[in-house]
């Protein structure tokens, strides 16, 4: 699964919101968020919700500056996280803040290393949010997002 930070303005509404992820099965969080997109971090209310529940959950930072491209060898080391954490049977949730660039890219490269082409990744990579509220704004937002998957390759 992939999507936005998952916090909101009020906390007990991120509590209300970390808590249905829980009960989702979603125990595997991969944040590309960059310190200073935030002032506020959910970690400890998923630790606190997470102890509660008696559910271990798994959270992964790498941050990427906000429009931007991580190197490829941190995106080998994101690909190789979530394709372990899934081989782990966990649940995956990526995010970054708004849940379309870097999460987008990250995505997206995932589908490529995973046998699509990269136009295809893309297309479907949108149709995966043709559901969402966000799904009329463009993932990856930036051309240089989009390019890294275009260049991504298979197995990379």
């Amino acid at each position: 699964m992939a999507g936005e930070y998952p916090d909101e303005l009020e906390q007990h509404q991120t509590r209300q919101k970390i808590l249905r992820m829980l009960q989702m099965g979603i125990n595997c969080f991969i944040d590309l968020t960059h310190p200073g997109d935030i002032s506020t971090s959910y970690h400890a209310i998923l630790d606190e919700e997470a102890a509660d529940l008696g559910v271990e959950v798994d959270i992964y930072a790498h941050p990427i500056v906000d429009f931007g491209v991580p190197q490829p060898l941190e995106m080998k080391t994101i690909l190789d996280e979530i394709d372990r954490a899934l081989a782990a049977d966990k649940v995956v949730y990526v995010h970054c803040l708004a849940g379309l660039g870097r999460t987008g890219t990250v995505i997206g490269c995932y589908l490529v290393r995973h046998g699509e082409e990269g136009e295809a990744a893309l297309q479907k990579l949108n149709d995966l949010r043709k559901a969402t509220l966000k799904a009329h704004l463009p993932s990856p937002e930036h051309p240089r997002q989009e390019m890294m998957i275009l260049g991504w390759r298979m197995g990379q």
